[in-house]
């Protein structure tokens, strides 16, 4: 049906979604933009909520007022995200935004051992700020369309969002899953007295290790699955940084004309892609395959490093 439906935009006389508007790069870019950055926060403030009621014990009164500084920073960014492009341009005020928000996901990993309420309420002050900046996104898409085509510009920016929260949350929602899954020791909770059923139902969620634990008594399972699911909001967060570091790819060159020379302007490149293609994603893997260990029965296994 997408197939035949993006056909038929593209060869109608007055089309219901006119996708010719991606011909312009600013347009696209702004697409993206919006596309990558509500795909890498969709689990992040999904699994946030969670983690704050059921890790940290707090209601979900106390869970929402945790996450409103965030709020309040995106403010602060959509504020200054027009006075920042009047200097660098649109493209270098989106991309410095992503930046932000890229840093401030990123950042968790250096808690991953000592998460709490605190670190989390800094970090996604970092990612409001940078996320702030997207206004300026929405509105080059808007000038980027001809006054004939602004409603089909205006359902191709909600499109962006709407499509970016349905993606993020069924793909980085699994590898967030996957990783709590693997994290659980499943031999410790064997030894404490739990059988297959009850571990595959502790697997599914959280949510529902606390729920098992509370009916069988076995208060290792609340234990073992607070770390894994801190884990996987960890590597949620870490993999929609990364996200947002690959989003700003394309709009680099923007950044670039500000750090001087050419030679500091090669090794900011190197830096920056080395740190995207080969540090983080070494830090993921090795995440991963020691909650492999930890399932397999080696409790010792360190999982994070710096």
């Amino acid at each position: 049906l997408l197939v035949w439906f993006g056909h038929r935009c593209l060869h109608a006389t007055d089309p219901l979604l006119d996708l010719h508007l991606f011909k312009s790069k600013p347009f696209t870019g702004g697409f993206v933009a919006s596309l990558g950055a509500m795909f890498s926060m969709a689990t992040l403030l999904f699994l946030l909520a969670q983690w704050l009621q059921l890790v940290e014990g707090l209601s979900p009164l106390q869970s929402g007022i945790a996450l409103v500084p965030m709020g309040a920073a995106s403010v602060i960014g959509a504020v200054a995200a027009p006075m920042l492009s009047r200097k660098i341009g649109a493209r270098g005020a989106i991309c410095s935004g992503l930046v932000i928000s890229s840093a401030g996901m990123i950042a968790v990993i250096a808690f991953a051992h000592s998460l709490t309420v605190g670190v989390v309420i800094g970090c996604t002050c970092l990612v409001g700020l940078g996320i702030g900046a997207l206004g300026i996104g929405s509105t080059v898409i808007m000038q980027e369309a001809p006054g004939e085509k602004a409603s089909s510009a205006a359902s191709v920016d909600e499109i962006a969002y709407d499509l970016g929260n349905v993606l993020g949350v069924a793909i980085m929602g699994s590898v967030a899953t996957i990783v709590y899954r693997l994290g659980l020791n499943v031999p410790v909770l064997e030894a404490a007295g739990l059988d297959q059923a009850a571990i595959t139902a502790a697997s599914s969620t959280y949510a529902e290790a606390v729920t098992v634990a509370q009916q069988t008594g076995v208060t290792e399972l609340i234990a073992e699955g607070s770390v894994a699911f801190t884990n996987s909001i960890v590597t949620a967060s870490v993999a929609g940084g990364v996200v947002l570091l690959a989003v700003t790819l394309p709009g680099t060159r923007g950044l670039l004309r500000l750090m001087g020379t050419p030679e500091e302007q090669m090794d900011y490149a190197f830096n920056y892609i080395f740190i995207i293609f080969v540090g983080i994603p070494t830090t993921i893997l090795y995440n991963m395959g020691a909650c492999v260990l930890r399932a397999l029965g080696d409790s010792k296994s360190p999982v994070w490093f710096l």
